[in-house]
C-alpha cells in the first residue's frame, strides 16, 4: 500500500498540467471522456496549474456514482472498486482506503460547485490523459468505459468549438481580450437564433445571402489561434453574452459595406468592433 501511495504522489507532481501553458486563473478548458464532451456547465477550469470539474459530472461521467459531501469535514469521498477517496477543502492532503496522500489542491469550491483535481482522480482509476496545450481539451480514455448520454454535451462537438476558436481569432485578433469574447458571442448568438444555421460550423461558413465572414475569403479562418481566442471561445460556448443579443458585428474605419448601420440596432462598441443586435 505505501508503495501505491508513493506511485500516486509521483504521478501527480508530474503530470499536473505544466504551469507555462496557463495565462490566468479559473481558465476554462473542455473535459471529454473517451472522445465525449462532457456537460460541466461551465465548471471545468485550470486553477493554480491544476484542472478541475464539478465532482458529479466528473465522477459520474467515468462511472463513479457513490459520491458523499461531508459539509462539517468539508470534505467529498467517493467509492469505485477497491478505493474508497476523501479529499478535503483547499487541503494537498486526502485520503485513500484511509491512508493519508498528497493530491495538490484538495477540493475547490467556485459557482457554488464543489470541484475535484481531475488528473489525480483520471490515473487513480485507471484512465490514460490526453492534453491539448493548443485548444485546452482533456481527453479521459479507458476502455470498456462507457458515458451516460445525459452527461455528454450535445450543443456543438469539438470540431464547432475548433472552427469558433479560428473565426475568433481572424476576426479579432489584436482586440482586447472582451472583443474576441464578444465575436464568439455574435456567433453562439447566430446559432440559437431562427434565422440562421444550428450548428457553429453551418453560422461560420453560412452562404445564405453570400459569404458572411472576410476571414472566409481571405483564409485566415485556418489560421492557428492564439490561446486568449481558444478561452474565449470556450466562455462565449459556455453562454457569456458581453454584447447581448448581437448578431452582427463590424470595423466602420475597414468595412466595404454599411448596411448593418442602416438596419441594425447598435449595441455597443469595443475597440475596433461596433456590434448591432
Amino acid at each position: 500500500m505505501k508503495r501505491l501511495l508513493f506511485v500516486l504522489i509521483i504521478f501527480t507532481l508530474l503530470f499536473n498540467f505544466p504551469a507555462s501553458a496557463y495565462v490566468r486563473y479559473d481558465a476554462p478548458y473542455t473535459l471529454l471522456v473517451n472522445s465525449n464532451i462532457i456537460k460541466t456547465e461551465g465548471n471545468s477550469i485550470v486553477y493554480d496549474t491544476t484542472a478541475y470539474a464539478p465532482v458529479r459530472f466528473f465522477l459520474n461521467a467515468i462511472g463513479i456514482y457513490d459520491i458523499h459531501w461531508d459539509d462539517l469535514h468539508r470534505s467529498v469521498t467517493f467509492t469505485c472498486e477497491d478505493k474508497t477517496v476523501t479529499l478535503f477543502e483547499g487541503n494537498s492532503l486526502g485520503l485513500i482506503n484511509e491512508e493519508t496522500v498528497y493530491i495538490g489542491g484538495g477540493v475547490v469550491l467556485r459557482n457554488e460547485r464543489i470541484l475535484v483535481p481531475v488528473r489525480f482522480i483520471a490515473e487513480l482509476f485507471g484512465f490514460y490523459i490526453e492534453w491539448d496545450p493548443v485548444y485546452y481539451n482533456a481527453n479521459l480514455i479507458k476502455e470498456g468505459v462507457t458515458v451516460n448520454d445525459s452527461l455528454i454535451e450535445k450543443a456543438y462537438t469539438l470540431e464547432d468549438l475548433t472552427w469558433l476558436y479560428k473565426i475568433i481569432e481572424a476576426e479579432s485578433k489584436g482586440e482586447p481580450f472582451e472583443g474576441k469574447l464578444a465575436v464568439g458571442s455574435v456567433i453562439m448568438n447566430r446559432v440559437k437564433h431562427p434565422s440562421f444555421p444550428n450548428t457553429i460550423k453551418e453560422v461560420i461558413f453560412d452562404t445564405a445571402y453570400g459569404v458572411q465572414f472576410q476571414p472566409i475569403r481571405n483564409n485566415s479562418i485556418y489560421n492557428t489561434p492564439s490561446l486568449d481566442s481558444v478561452i474565449a471561445g470556450k466562455l462565449a460556448a459556455n453562454g457569456a453574452r458581453p454584447v447581448g443579443d448581437s448578431l452582427y458585428f463590424l470595423n466602420p474605419k475597414t468595412a466595404s459595406s454599411y448596411w448593418i448601420l442602416r438596419t441594425r440596432v447598435f449595441y455597443k462598441s469595443i475597440n475596433n468592433h461596433d456590434f448591432y443586435r
